[in-house]
Protein backbone atom coordinates (compact mmCIF):
# COMPACT_ATOMS: atom_id res chain seq x y z
CA UNK A 1 0.00 0.00 0.00
CA UNK A 2 1.48 3.43 -0.59
CA UNK A 3 1.04 6.48 1.12
CA UNK A 4 -0.14 9.65 -0.57
CA UNK A 5 2.29 12.38 -0.88
CA UNK A 6 2.39 15.29 1.64
CA UNK A 7 1.01 18.55 -0.28
CA UNK A 8 3.02 21.47 -0.73
CA UNK A 9 3.15 24.89 0.50
CA UNK A 10 2.89 27.41 -2.69
CA UNK A 11 6.32 28.81 -2.67
CA UNK A 12 5.60 32.49 -3.32
CA UNK A 13 4.01 32.15 0.03
CA UNK A 14 5.38 34.79 3.04
CA UNK A 15 5.88 33.97 6.40
CA UNK A 16 6.31 36.76 9.17
CA UNK A 17 6.88 35.97 13.06
CA UNK A 18 4.53 38.91 15.18
CA UNK A 19 4.39 38.63 18.79
CA UNK A 20 0.95 38.80 20.47
CA UNK A 21 0.36 38.75 24.16
CA UNK A 22 3.62 36.62 24.38
CA UNK A 23 3.12 34.31 21.96
CA UNK A 24 5.01 33.82 18.86
CA UNK A 25 2.17 33.87 15.62
CA UNK A 26 2.98 33.67 12.30
CA UNK A 27 1.43 36.08 9.27
CA UNK A 28 0.49 34.41 6.02
CA UNK A 29 1.08 36.57 3.19
CA UNK A 30 -0.69 35.48 0.18
CA UNK A 31 1.30 38.04 -2.86
CA UNK A 32 -1.18 36.80 -5.15
CA UNK A 33 -4.56 37.81 -3.77
CA UNK A 34 -3.18 40.09 -1.01
CA UNK A 35 -4.39 37.92 1.45
CA UNK A 36 -2.86 37.58 4.83
CA UNK A 37 -3.54 34.48 7.44
CA UNK A 38 -2.64 34.25 10.91
CA UNK A 39 -1.86 30.84 12.41
CA UNK A 40 0.13 29.55 15.67
CA UNK A 41 3.79 29.12 15.71
CA UNK A 42 3.24 25.26 15.93
CA UNK A 43 0.83 25.41 12.80
CA UNK A 44 3.99 27.30 11.41
CA UNK A 45 6.78 25.05 12.11
CA UNK A 46 4.58 22.22 10.36
CA UNK A 47 3.40 23.96 7.41
CA UNK A 48 7.32 25.49 6.84
CA UNK A 49 8.43 21.44 7.13
CA UNK A 50 5.86 20.06 4.19
CA UNK A 51 8.77 20.36 1.78
CA UNK A 52 11.08 18.93 4.56
CA UNK A 53 9.75 15.50 4.97
CA UNK A 54 8.65 12.66 2.60
CA UNK A 55 5.97 11.25 4.60
CA UNK A 56 3.41 12.20 7.53
CA UNK A 57 4.75 10.16 10.03
CA UNK A 58 8.11 11.71 9.51
CA UNK A 59 6.35 15.08 9.19
CA UNK A 60 4.41 14.28 12.68
CA UNK A 61 8.26 13.55 14.23
CA UNK A 62 9.32 16.72 12.88
CA UNK A 63 7.33 19.46 14.28
CA UNK A 64 7.31 16.81 17.57
CA UNK A 65 11.27 17.85 17.71
CA UNK A 66 10.75 21.42 16.71
CA UNK A 67 8.24 21.81 18.99
CA UNK A 68 7.33 19.52 21.47
CA UNK A 69 3.47 19.25 20.27
CA UNK A 70 2.82 16.22 19.04
CA UNK A 71 -0.14 16.52 16.11
CA UNK A 72 -2.49 13.91 15.33
CA UNK A 73 -2.91 12.41 11.49
CA UNK A 74 -6.55 13.79 11.69
CA UNK A 75 -4.98 17.44 12.88
CA UNK A 76 -2.59 17.63 10.53
CA UNK A 77 -4.74 16.53 8.00
CA UNK A 78 -6.84 19.34 9.14
CA UNK A 79 -4.47 22.12 8.71
CA UNK A 80 -3.73 20.36 4.96
CA UNK A 81 -7.99 20.89 4.31
CA UNK A 82 -7.33 24.60 5.88
CA UNK A 83 -4.50 25.13 3.52
CA UNK A 84 -6.53 24.00 0.68
CA UNK A 85 -9.55 26.01 0.97
CA UNK A 86 -7.47 28.85 0.78
CA UNK A 87 -5.61 28.10 -2.21
CA UNK A 88 -1.73 28.25 -0.46
CA UNK A 89 -1.10 24.42 -1.78
CA UNK A 90 1.16 24.03 -4.82
CA UNK A 91 -0.86 22.71 -8.00
CA UNK A 92 0.93 20.85 -10.44
CA UNK A 93 0.06 23.26 -12.85
CA UNK A 94 -0.98 27.00 -12.40
CA UNK A 95 -4.21 26.99 -14.54
CA UNK A 96 -6.27 25.45 -11.82
CA UNK A 97 -5.17 27.75 -9.05
CA UNK A 98 -5.68 30.56 -11.14
CA UNK A 99 -9.03 29.14 -12.00
CA UNK A 100 -9.75 28.78 -8.20
CA UNK A 101 -8.94 32.73 -7.44
CA UNK A 102 -11.10 33.86 -10.19
CA UNK A 103 -13.90 31.54 -9.01
CA UNK A 104 -13.06 32.90 -5.44
CA UNK A 105 -13.50 36.55 -6.31
CA UNK A 106 -16.78 35.96 -8.06
CA UNK A 107 -17.81 34.19 -4.83
CA UNK A 108 -16.76 37.11 -2.40
CA UNK A 109 -18.75 39.67 -4.55
CA UNK A 110 -21.60 37.10 -4.74
CA UNK A 111 -21.68 37.06 -1.27
CA UNK A 112 -20.92 40.62 -0.70
CA UNK A 113 -24.09 41.22 -2.43
CA UNK A 114 -26.41 39.03 -0.67
CA UNK A 115 -25.08 40.89 2.58
CA UNK A 116 -25.64 44.26 1.32
CA UNK A 117 -27.42 46.86 3.00
CA UNK A 118 -28.47 50.37 2.91
CA UNK A 119 -26.66 51.51 6.02
CA UNK A 120 -23.33 50.46 4.98
CA UNK A 121 -21.28 49.11 2.39
CA UNK A 122 -17.52 49.00 0.48
CA UNK A 123 -17.08 49.86 -3.26
CA UNK A 124 -13.72 49.15 -4.04
CA UNK A 125 -12.42 51.23 -7.38
CA UNK A 126 -8.78 51.08 -7.61
CA UNK A 127 -5.19 50.32 -6.63
CA UNK A 128 -3.60 52.70 -5.08
CA UNK A 129 -0.26 51.09 -4.90
CA UNK A 130 1.76 52.30 -8.09
CA UNK A 131 0.69 56.08 -6.36
CA UNK A 132 2.04 55.68 -3.49
CA UNK A 133 5.20 53.85 -4.44
CA UNK A 134 6.18 57.28 -5.65
CA UNK A 135 5.51 59.33 -1.95
CA UNK A 136 8.05 58.68 -0.18
CA UNK A 137 8.59 62.04 0.22
CA UNK A 138 5.75 62.31 2.15
CA UNK A 139 6.89 59.94 5.19
CA UNK A 140 8.01 63.23 7.26
CA UNK A 141 4.28 63.41 7.94
CA UNK A 142 3.70 59.92 9.90
CA UNK A 143 7.32 60.89 11.32
CA UNK A 144 9.13 62.79 14.04
CA UNK A 145 8.81 66.39 11.90
CA UNK A 146 5.06 65.83 11.78
CA UNK A 147 4.72 64.85 15.60
CA UNK A 148 6.58 67.85 16.35
CA UNK A 149 4.22 69.94 15.02
CA UNK A 150 1.24 68.46 16.17
CA UNK A 151 2.43 68.79 19.54
CA UNK A 152 2.62 72.54 19.04
CA UNK A 153 -0.33 73.00 17.03
CA UNK A 154 -2.27 70.91 20.00
CA UNK A 155 -1.03 72.93 22.53
CA UNK A 156 -1.45 76.18 21.23
CA UNK A 157 -5.11 75.41 19.96
CA UNK A 158 -6.44 73.63 23.66
CA UNK A 159 -5.28 77.11 25.30
CA UNK A 160 -7.07 79.03 23.03
CA UNK A 161 -10.36 76.42 22.76
CA UNK A 162 -9.94 76.90 26.92
CA UNK A 163 -9.81 80.79 26.36
CA UNK A 164 -12.72 81.01 23.26
CA UNK A 165 -15.04 78.85 24.53
CA UNK A 166 -18.30 80.86 24.86
CA UNK A 167 -17.78 82.25 21.52
CA UNK A 168 -16.72 78.88 19.98
CA UNK A 169 -19.86 77.66 21.62
CA UNK A 170 -22.22 80.35 20.40
CA UNK A 171 -21.37 79.91 17.06
CA UNK A 172 -22.22 76.00 16.93
CA UNK A 173 -26.06 76.74 17.22
CA UNK A 174 -26.24 76.53 13.52
CA UNK A 175 -24.07 73.92 12.77
CA UNK A 176 -26.89 71.37 11.93
CA UNK A 177 -29.19 73.94 9.90
CA UNK A 178 -30.19 73.07 6.17
CA UNK A 179 -27.94 75.59 4.87
CA UNK A 180 -24.59 74.01 6.55
CA UNK A 181 -25.30 70.43 5.40
CA UNK A 182 -23.38 70.90 2.22
CA UNK A 183 -20.32 72.01 3.72
CA UNK A 184 -20.74 69.27 6.58
CA UNK A 185 -20.27 66.47 3.92
CA UNK A 186 -17.69 68.36 1.91
CA UNK A 187 -15.73 68.92 4.97
CA UNK A 188 -16.00 65.23 6.70
CA UNK A 189 -15.38 63.57 2.48
CA UNK A 190 -11.87 65.34 2.80
CA UNK A 191 -10.86 64.42 5.82
CA UNK A 192 -11.88 60.91 5.11
CA UNK A 193 -9.69 61.01 2.27
CA UNK A 194 -7.00 62.95 4.03
CA UNK A 195 -7.49 60.22 6.87
CA UNK A 196 -7.11 57.27 4.65
CA UNK A 197 -3.97 58.98 2.83
CA UNK A 198 -2.03 58.98 6.49
CA UNK A 199 -3.04 55.06 7.41
CA UNK A 200 -1.38 54.24 3.48
CA UNK A 201 1.47 56.75 4.29
CA UNK A 202 2.06 54.92 7.90
CA UNK A 203 1.80 51.54 6.66
CA UNK A 204 4.70 52.31 3.62
CA UNK A 205 6.81 53.87 5.99
CA UNK A 206 7.64 50.50 7.26
CA UNK A 207 7.34 48.34 4.32
CA UNK A 208 3.72 47.71 3.67
CA UNK A 209 1.61 47.90 0.84
CA UNK A 210 -1.89 49.22 0.24
CA UNK A 211 -3.95 47.54 -2.95
CA UNK A 212 -7.41 48.65 -2.68
CA UNK A 213 -9.11 51.93 -1.87
CA UNK A 214 -12.48 53.33 -2.50
CA UNK A 215 -15.78 54.52 -0.96
CA UNK A 216 -17.47 53.32 2.31
CA UNK A 217 -21.13 54.34 1.90
CA UNK A 218 -23.04 54.81 5.11
CA UNK A 219 -26.97 55.95 4.66
CA UNK A 220 -25.53 56.56 1.36
CA UNK A 221 -22.98 59.50 2.52
CA UNK A 222 -19.57 58.58 0.93
CA UNK A 223 -16.63 58.55 2.61
CA UNK A 224 -13.16 57.13 1.51
CA UNK A 225 -11.00 53.86 2.56
CA UNK A 226 -8.18 52.10 2.29
CA UNK A 227 -7.25 48.33 3.11
CA UNK A 228 -4.33 48.03 5.09
CA UNK A 229 -4.62 45.29 6.49
CA UNK A 230 -0.51 44.47 5.22
CA UNK A 231 0.06 45.58 8.38
CA UNK A 232 -0.86 42.87 10.20
CA UNK A 233 2.76 41.23 9.25
CA UNK A 234 4.65 43.93 11.11
CA UNK A 235 6.73 42.54 13.63
CA UNK A 236 6.12 45.11 16.14
CA UNK A 237 3.00 46.01 17.62
CA UNK A 238 3.93 49.92 18.21
CA UNK A 239 3.86 49.57 13.93
CA UNK A 240 0.72 48.07 13.65
CA UNK A 241 -0.82 50.61 16.06
CA UNK A 242 1.10 53.76 14.59
CA UNK A 243 -0.50 52.72 11.28
CA UNK A 244 -3.84 52.43 12.99
CA UNK A 245 -3.96 55.89 15.00
CA UNK A 246 -2.57 57.60 12.09
CA UNK A 247 -5.43 58.76 10.35
CA UNK A 248 -6.89 59.81 13.58
CA UNK A 249 -3.84 62.05 14.42
CA UNK A 250 -4.08 63.78 10.65
CA UNK A 251 -7.97 64.62 11.34
CA UNK A 252 -6.83 66.24 15.15
CA UNK A 253 -4.01 67.72 13.77
CA UNK A 254 -6.30 69.60 11.55
CA UNK A 255 -8.89 70.51 13.76
CA UNK A 256 -5.82 71.91 15.81
CA UNK A 257 -5.11 74.16 13.02
CA UNK A 258 -8.52 74.97 11.91
CA UNK A 259 -9.30 76.11 15.43
CA UNK A 260 -6.40 78.66 15.62
CA UNK A 261 -7.45 79.81 11.78
CA UNK A 262 -11.57 80.14 13.51
CA UNK A 263 -10.11 81.96 16.70
CA UNK A 264 -7.93 84.66 14.16
CA UNK A 265 -11.20 85.40 12.21
CA UNK A 266 -13.67 84.20 13.59
CA UNK A 267 -16.65 86.15 11.54
CA UNK A 268 -15.08 85.69 7.90
CA UNK A 269 -15.82 83.05 5.26
CA UNK A 270 -12.54 81.11 6.29
CA UNK A 271 -13.51 81.24 10.17
CA UNK A 272 -16.90 79.42 9.06
CA UNK A 273 -15.03 76.92 7.13
CA UNK A 274 -12.51 76.30 10.50
CA UNK A 275 -15.35 76.03 12.54
CA UNK A 276 -17.02 73.41 11.23
CA UNK A 277 -13.85 71.94 10.58
CA UNK A 278 -13.02 71.40 14.57
CA UNK A 279 -16.50 69.97 15.25
CA UNK A 280 -16.48 67.33 12.40
CA UNK A 281 -12.72 66.35 12.96
CA UNK A 282 -12.95 66.67 16.49
CA UNK A 283 -16.09 64.26 16.44
CA UNK A 284 -15.10 61.95 13.82
CA UNK A 285 -11.74 61.52 15.57
CA UNK A 286 -13.30 60.95 19.01
CA UNK A 287 -16.41 59.37 18.59
CA UNK A 288 -15.79 57.23 16.05
CA UNK A 289 -12.23 56.13 15.02
CA UNK A 290 -11.39 56.07 18.32
CA UNK A 291 -14.06 54.43 19.70
CA UNK A 292 -12.85 50.71 20.71
CA UNK A 293 -16.68 49.26 20.40
CA UNK A 294 -16.35 49.81 16.76
CA UNK A 295 -14.17 48.13 14.31
CA UNK A 296 -12.44 51.54 13.41
CA UNK A 297 -8.87 52.34 14.47
CA UNK A 298 -9.60 52.39 18.18
CA UNK A 299 -10.47 48.93 18.14
CA UNK A 300 -7.51 47.43 16.19
CA UNK A 301 -5.16 49.24 18.84
CA UNK A 302 -7.26 47.80 21.31
CA UNK A 303 -7.13 44.24 20.56
CA UNK A 304 -3.20 45.08 19.28
CA UNK A 305 -2.49 46.33 23.26
CA UNK A 306 -4.54 43.62 24.73
CA UNK A 307 -2.89 40.53 22.53
CA UNK A 308 -6.07 39.54 21.64
CA UNK A 309 -6.92 39.16 18.11
CA UNK A 310 -10.48 38.87 17.31
CA UNK A 311 -11.29 40.49 20.34
CA UNK A 312 -14.62 41.81 18.35
CA UNK A 313 -16.13 38.75 17.11
CA UNK A 314 -14.84 37.12 20.67
CA UNK A 315 -17.39 39.57 22.36
CA UNK A 316 -20.08 38.97 19.82
CA UNK A 317 -19.69 35.46 19.87
CA UNK A 318 -20.03 35.20 23.81
CA UNK A 319 -23.34 37.80 23.83
CA UNK A 320 -25.09 35.48 21.39
CA UNK A 321 -23.82 31.70 22.62
CA UNK A 322 -25.61 33.17 26.44
CA UNK A 323 -28.65 34.37 24.48
CA UNK A 324 -29.30 31.59 22.67
CA UNK A 325 -28.54 29.70 25.88
CA UNK A 326 -31.00 31.38 28.18
CA UNK A 327 -33.94 31.99 25.18
CA UNK A 328 -33.21 28.67 23.40
CA UNK A 329 -31.28 26.41 26.45
CA UNK A 330 -28.95 25.77 23.60
CA UNK A 331 -25.48 25.45 25.47
CA UNK A 332 -22.15 26.17 23.82
CA UNK A 333 -19.59 23.57 23.74
CA UNK A 334 -16.98 26.47 23.68
CA UNK A 335 -14.73 27.56 26.78
CA UNK A 336 -15.63 30.67 28.69
CA UNK A 337 -13.68 33.49 27.52
CA UNK A 338 -12.06 36.15 29.98
CA UNK A 339 -14.04 38.60 32.11
CA UNK A 340 -12.76 41.30 30.14
CA UNK A 341 -13.96 39.95 26.68
CA UNK A 342 -17.20 39.05 27.97
CA UNK A 343 -17.57 42.89 29.53
CA UNK A 344 -16.59 44.17 25.98
CA UNK A 345 -18.65 41.83 24.25
CA UNK A 346 -21.85 43.54 26.25
CA UNK A 347 -20.53 46.77 25.34
CA UNK A 348 -20.24 46.46 21.96
CA UNK A 349 -23.98 45.87 21.92
CA UNK A 350 -25.17 48.29 24.06
CA UNK A 351 -23.03 50.53 21.51
CA UNK A 352 -25.12 48.82 18.36
CA UNK A 353 -28.27 49.26 19.84
CA UNK A 354 -27.24 52.77 20.78
CA UNK A 355 -26.06 53.59 16.96
CA UNK A 356 -28.94 51.64 15.28
CA UNK A 357 -31.56 54.11 17.41
CA UNK A 358 -29.87 57.20 15.71
CA UNK A 359 -29.45 55.89 12.32
CA UNK A 360 -33.22 55.21 12.44
CA UNK A 361 -33.96 58.48 13.98
CA UNK A 362 -31.18 60.28 11.31
CA UNK A 363 -32.48 58.35 8.09
CA UNK A 364 -36.00 59.27 9.15
CA UNK A 365 -35.53 62.47 9.24
CA UNK A 366 -33.14 62.04 5.84
CA UNK A 367 -36.20 59.92 4.00
CA UNK A 368 -39.13 59.51 5.97
CA UNK A 369 -40.80 56.00 6.90
CA UNK A 370 -38.20 54.68 4.29
CA UNK A 371 -35.30 55.80 6.44
CA UNK A 372 -36.97 53.82 9.16
CA UNK A 373 -37.43 50.65 7.15
CA UNK A 374 -34.19 50.24 5.66
CA UNK A 375 -32.47 50.84 8.79
CA UNK A 376 -34.45 47.93 10.74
Amino acid sequence: MTTSPLPRPRSDLLFTPVQENRRTLYIIEDPVRNLFFRVGREEYLLISSLDQADSLPELLEMVAEKSGVTFTPEQAQTIFTWLASRQLLQADNAAPLLGAIAQEKALAKLKSLQRLNLITFKIPLFNPDPLLRHCGFLFWLVGGPFLALWLAAAFLAIATLVTEWPAFIGQSLGFFSTANLLWIWLIWFALKVLHELFHALACYRYGGRVYEAGVLLILFIPLSYVNATSSWRFPSKWQRIHVAVAGMFSELGVAFVALLIWAHSPDSPGGFIAHNTVIIAGVSSLLFNANPLMRFDGYYVLSDLLGIPNLYQQGLHFVKARMASFFLGISDPTPAPRTLIKFYGVAIHIWRLLVLVSLGFLASHLAGGLGIFITF
